[in-house]
C-alpha cells in the first residue's frame, strides 16, 4: 500500500521560504483560550497568519441591514462571540500574525426563510434569480469586516452550506452564473474594506470546482487568492496531487493540507505523516502555489498540537517550508529533538511507518473506511462503507463520492481480510521495535511515545474486526455461507470493551459506543431481511432483485456523498433520494439478453414522494407512495441487447422518494 508516486526528488528547486498559515478548526465560538494557545505556538513556529473555521460570520453581526433578522439576535450571545472574536483579533495583532475567519456560504442565521420569507422563491428553495440574496451576503460581510477591523481575510468554503447554491436544484441559473454573483457580493463588501477575499473551492465534485473557477473568471476582484487542498475531493493518502493549484493565475494561489489527522485517526492513534505533508506542498509548490496553509486539529479535543507524535505533522512541515531545516527529515529530528530531548537512529522511520498502519485500517484498497472517526451505523451506510464489501467490482459508479477512487476495484473478501491483518500485524512490530529503537529516549519520552504506540494495534485490530463481522453478515445474506456473524459479533464488542476499559468511552469521538452501534443495527436488519431473503429465493421468476436500504443491497449502489437517507418501513427498509437526477441513487440489475422485461419499483407508503425512474436513457413518472403499505409500480422494457440494466431514480420535490425495492424479471 502506497501513497501517490509522484515525489519531489524529481521537482525543480522549490521556492522557500512560504508563508504558513494554521488553521484552527473550532466549532464553538466560545473557544477563546484555545484559539489563543493555537495563535501562540503558530507565532512560535514562525507561521504568518492563522484562520479560523468557525462556519459562518452570522454569529458576530447585527444583521443592521435587515430589520426582520436584527430583531431576533440573541444579544447576549452576540456580545459573547464578539468579545472572543476581539481578544483574538488583538492577540494576533500583538503576535504579528494576520487573522481569517472561515464562512460557509450561506449558512443563516437559523430559520433564515421564515425569518426573511421574501428569500424564498415559488418552489420552497432559496431564491437566486432576485438580488435580494446577493444584497444580504454583501451587507452581512460588510457589517462584520466594520465589526472587526481585526480580520484580514474571509475564507469563503464553499458547496457545504444550509441553503445550496451551486447544488439548488430546479433553477435555470447556470451554475458558474450563481456562483459568481455570489463571490461576487462578498468581495462587493472585501475590496473597498482592503480586506483579502480567500475562495476555497472544496468539493466531492469536480465539476463544481470547474464551475468556480468558470465564475471567477468574471468576478472583478484584486484581493483574491484561491485555496485548493493539496489533494482532489478530500483528505486521501491515494489520490494524486491536485492539478488545479495555479489554474487560475490571475490570483494568488494557495494549497491546503491537513496535519491534524482529521481522516488518518485525527491525534487519537499516533500517525506521522510529515514527509507526506512536504512532499504534498512541494507538488503544490511547483504548480504556482505562494502560500502553504496547515490545518493543525480537527475542533478543540482533537488536536495534533501537545502530542507526543502527530505534533511533527504540524511542526515539522512548518520548518520546512520555512527553510528553517533544508529536509523534512531534518525538521523531523529537530522537532523530535526539541519535544523529546533526543531523536534515536531508526525514529523517523520507525513513526512514519504508522501512517502505513492508518492506510491499512481506515481504508479498504484505498477506499475510505470511515469519514473522520471509527463509523458509527449511521456514517458508514452514509458514506457507502458497506457497499465496499460487494466483492471485485469497479468503482467507475462513484465518481462523486469523495471516499471512493473510480477506476479502483473493491477486493475479494479474502483480500480485505489479507489487507487488515497485514496492518495488524505491522502496528504490532511497530511497537515491538520501539523497545529497542527508543531505549536511549528518557524514561519519560519513552513512556510517552510506548503509550501512544500501545493505541495502534488496537485501530488495526478493529478495523479487522470490522471487516470480518461485515464479511459474516454479507456472506450469510447473500450466499448462503455458514452463519458465523454471531461469534464475530462477539469478538467485535469484546474489542470495543477493550478500548473503553483501556481508553474511556468518549476516546475517538465515542469509538465503543460506534462499534456497538454497528452490532445492534446489523441485528435489528437480520430479524427483517433473512426472512425477506428466503422468501424471494423462492420466487424462481426473478432474474434479480434489490432490497433497498439494506446494508447488504450492493447492487453497485450509487449515490452522492451527502444525500439521501435509509429507514425502515412495513417488513422492508428503504433508501431515500435526494431532490433532483443529481441526487437520486442507482442500481445495476443482472439482466437477460433479447427478452422483453418487467420492471417492479416499490415504494414506502406516504412518505414518498413523486419523482422519476430512469433505465436505458427513457424516463418514467412515479406517483408518490400512498398509504400505509409498500406501493408497486410496474414498467414494461422491450428487448434488450445488455446483461445487466442500470436504473436511476430521483424525487422532484423536497419530499423524497423512498424507495424500498425493485425486482426485474422476464415479461410473461
Amino acid at each position: 500500500m502506497s501513497s501517490p508516486s509522484s515525489s519531489s526528488e524529481n521537482l525543480p528547486p522549490l521556492p522557500r521560504p512560504v508563508p504558513v498559515i494554521w488553521t484552527v478548526i473550532t466549532a464553538n465560538p466560545n473557544d477563546t483560550d484555545y484559539v489563543i494557545r493555537c495563535a501562540e505556538l503558530a507565532a512560535a513556529a514562525g507561521a504568518t497568519g492563522i484562520e479560523i473555521s468557525r462556519r459562518t460570520v452570522d454569529d458576530y453581526v447585527t444583521h443592521r441591514a435587515f430589520p426582520a433578522l436584527a430583531k431576533h439576535v440573541d444579544q447576549k450571545k452576540l456580545a459573547t462571540h464578539q468579545a472572543s472574536l476581539r481578544q483574538i483579533g488583538e492577540t494576533c495583532r500583538r503576535l504579528g500574525l494576520r487573522l481569517g475567519i472561515w464562512h460557509h456560504e450561506v449558512m443563516g442565521p437559523e430559520g433564515l426563510l421564515d425569518l426573511m420569507p421574501e428569500l424564498r422563491a415559488a418552489d420552497g428553495f432559496i431564491d437566486l434569480e432576485g438580488p435580494l440574496l446577493y444584497e444580504f451576503m454583501r451587507e452581512k460581510c460588510a457589517e462584520f469586516l466594520d465589526l472587526f477591523p481585526c480580520v484580514d481575510e474571509l475564507v469563503l468554503t464553499l458547496t457545504e452550506t444550509e441553503y445550496p447554491v451551486a447544488h439548488r436544484p430546479f433553477s435555470a441559473m447556470p451554475v458558474p452564473e450563481r456562483l459568481r454573483r455570489l463571490i461576487q457580493s462578498i468581495a462587493d463588501a472585501t475590496e473597498p474594506r482592503e480586506r483579502t477575499l480567500v475562495i476555497r473551492p472544496f468539493s466531492a465534485i469536480r465539476a463544481d470546482e470547474l464551475d468556480v473557477a468558470e465564475a471567477l473568471s468574471q468576478v472583478k476582484a484584486t484581493r483574491l487568492a484561491v485555496m485548493y487542498k493539496t489533494e482532489p475531493y478530500d483528505w486521501n493518502p491515494f489520490l494524486p496531487d491536485e492539478d488545479r493549484i495555479g489554474t487560475l493565475p490571475q490570483f494568488e494561489a494557495r494549497a491546503e493540507s491537513d496535519a491534524g489527522a482529521e481522516y488518518y485517526g485525527q491525534a487519537d492513534f499516533p500517525c506521522c505523516y510529515a514527509r507526506f505533508v512536504a512532499r504534498r506542498f512541494d507538488a503544490a509548490l511547483a504548480r504556482g502555489a505562494s502560500v502553504c496553509v496547515i490545518r493543525v486539529d480537527r475542533h478543540t479535543d482533537h488536536c495534533g498540537l501537545g502530542t507526543p507524535l502527530n505534533e511533527v505533522n504540524i511542526i515539522a512541515p512548518t520548518r520546512y517550508l520555512l527553510g528553517r531545516d533544508e529536509s523534512i527529515d531534518a525538521a523531523w529530528a529537530s522537532w523530535m529533538t526539541e519535544r523529546h530531548g533526543h531523536c534515536p537512529a531508526g525514529m523517523v522511520d520507525l513513526c512514519e511507518s504508522t501512517f502505513d498502519v492508518i492506510k491499512g485500517s481506515l481504508y479498504l484498497n484505498e477506499a475510505s473506511l470511515s469519514h473522520r472517526a471509527f463509523p458509527t451505523y449511521e456514517q458508514a451506510r452514509h458514506i457507502l462503507t458497506f457497499a465496499l464489501f460487494e466483492e471485485n467490482i469497479s468503482l467507475d459508479h462513484l465518481p462523486e463520492h469523495w471516499s471512493m477512487i473510480p477506476g479502483s476495484r473493491t477486493l475479494s473478501h479474502a483480500g480485505i481480510l489479507q489487507e487488515k491483518v497485514a496492518a495488524l500485524k505491522l502496528a504490532q512490530k511497530i511497537r515491538a521495535d520501539f523497545e529497542r529503537i527508543g531505549a536511549t529516549l528518557e524514561p519519560a519520552a519513552r513512556a510517552e511515545i510506548a503509550e501512544a504506540l500501545d493505541r495502534l494495534p488496537l485501530l488495526a485490530a478493529s478495523c479487522l474486526g470490522f471487516c470480518r463481522l461485515t464479511i459474516a453478515h454479507c456472506e450469510g445474506m447473500l450466499d448462503g455461507a455458514p452463519d458465523t456473524f454471531d461469534a464475530e459479533a462477539q469478538s467485535f464488542l469484546n474489542i470495543a470493551a477493550e478500548i473503553e476499559r483501556r481508553l474511556g468511552a468518549v476516546f475517538f469521538r465515542k469509538m465503543p459506543a460506534s462499534m456497538r452501534s454497528i452490532v445492534q443495527e446489523l441485528k435489528r436488519e437480520r430479524t427483517v431481511e433473512i426472512p425477506l431473503r428466503a422468501s424471494l429465493r423462492c420466487r424462481g421468476e426473478l432474474l434479480d432483485y434489490v432490497l433497498c436500504g439494506f446494508s447488504t443491497e450492493m447492487h453497485s449502489v450509487a449515490k452522492r456523498l451527502h444525500t439521501g437517507d435509509i429507514g425502515y418501513f412495513a417488513d422492508r427498509m428503504f433508501r431515500a433520494t435526494g431532490i433532483g437526477p443529481a441526487e437520486g441513487c442507482g442500481y445495476t440489475l443482472r439482466s437477460q439478453l433479447g427478452a422483453p422485461l418487467e420492471l417492479t419499483i416499490l415504494l414506502a407508503g406516504e412518505g414518498s414522494g413523486p419523482g422519476f425512474l430512469e433505465v436505458r436513457g427513457k424516463q418514467f413518472p412515479l406517483p408518490p407512495g400512498s398509504g400505509d403499505k409498500l406501493s408497486q409500480h410496474d414498467i414494461t422494457l422491450d428487448p434488450g441487447e445488455e446483461n445487466s440494466l442500470t436504473v436511476r431514480v430521483w424525487g422532484t420535490t423536497a419530499l423524497p422518494i423512498r424507495l424500498a425495492g425493485i425486482e426485474l424479471k422476464v415479461q410473461s
